[in-house]
């Protein structure tokens, strides 16, 4: 049995600043809470295409503003060397990281 291959949601906000949002496709529409921290993964903001994995690491090499939820989104992030483990902020267990390139 072959395994699947993940789908992300991705979706490029153009403006003063470039920001790719980018989420694990079963995360969208859920709302991950724990003590004071809530992140709200809404169609509104990840979703424009569902992507694979291969397209999805060719967009992240080009990306300077990234905003990245999601186990595989992020494990993606972190085999590119894209960003680093300290910089990861769990959520009920869930990796989020941002990156801003100044």
């Amino acid at each position: 049995m072959s395994k699947k291959s993940s789908e992300f949601y991705i979706k490029i906000h153009y403006g003063n600043n470039e920001v790719t949002a980018v989420c694990d496709s079963d995360l969208l529409g859920k709302t991950l809470e724990e003590n004071d921290l809530q992140l709200k993964i809404s169609e509104n903001f990840y979703k424009d295409r569902l992507i694979g994995e291969e397209e999805l690491a060719n967009i992240l090499k080009k990306a300077k503003n990234l905003n990245v939820v999601g186990n595989n989104a992020v494990n993606l992030c972190l085999k590119l060397k894209i960003i680093e483990k300290e910089h990861i902020l769990y959520i009920q267990k869930i990796p989020h990281a941002q990156l801003v390139e100044l």
